[in-house]
């Protein structure tokens, strides 16, 4: 029995995630118009392979873990749900634009801060430690300050695990009224486009193009 061969094509073989019709807090940080307005209507995306998805769902699990940690450590984590509407937040005036937050954490003083999770190997990881969480992944921070301009929350942290080491790493983050209204506004003009952007560079294997999951649709 090659048992790594049936559980590959078992992943593979998967259903695929519904396509989003708004503009999610997750891919507002893109550098790429097109590529946001690719998802935004629906577009078809390449298909990732089984690692890919076993990737993601790795990421997933880990984040459930640290909640886990975090409610062992007697803090007060609000997990998505029924009741919180799965911590959904859409922007009042631009309601294409929204997202799902990973949870809240109401510190003392009653303060709620908005958490997101992310995994990163090694390399990246000590990056975000050296240079800081907007230096490191713009989007991140985008997607943080998505969140607390649609909910109304004036903090934010951004909590990463080490995904070869374990190490934890964490970075608090301030509500920006400036950055969320410039994120905003490029969320409106992203979905007012009858058409596809401009391309971001007219080169397949430009590094942002060639891991783009729209990649095969935007380069023909």
């Amino acid at each position: 029995m090659d048992l790594s061969a049936i559980i590959t094509k078992t992943i593979a073989e998967s259903p695929k995630d519904e396509p989003r019709r708004y503009i999610g807090a997750s891919g507002i940080g893109k550098k790429c118009n097109r590529a946001i307005w690719y998802g935004f209507v629906g577009a078809e995306r390449e298909a990732p392979s089984a690692a890919l998805k076993t990737t993601f769902e790795i990421g997933k699990r880990l984040e459930g873990l640290l909640l886990d940690y975090m409610e062992s450590a007697k803090l007060n984590v609000v997990r998505p749900n029924v009741c919180n509407k799965h911590l959904f937040f859409r922007d009042k005036e631009i309601p294409l634009f929204q997202g799902h937050a990973d949870a809240l954490l109401v510190l003392p003083g009653s303060m709620v801060c908005i958490v997101e999770i992310k995994t990163a190997k090694s390399s990246s990881f000590t990056q975000f430690k050296a240079k800081g969480l907007r230096a490191w992944q713009e989007s991140y921070f985008a997607q943080l300050q998505s969140y607390l301009g649609m909910s109304g929350y004036k903090r934010g942290v951004l909590l990463a695990i080490n995904k070869d080491t374990s190490e934890l790493h964490h970075e608090w983050v301030d509500y920006d009224d400036i950055y969320y209204h410039e994120l905003r506004c490029k969320a409106a003009v992203i979905s007012a486009c009858a058409e596809p952007p401009e391309k971001i560079n007219s080169n397949a294997i430009y590094y942002i193009c060639n891991r783009c999951e729209f990649r095969k649709i935007c380069h023909v």
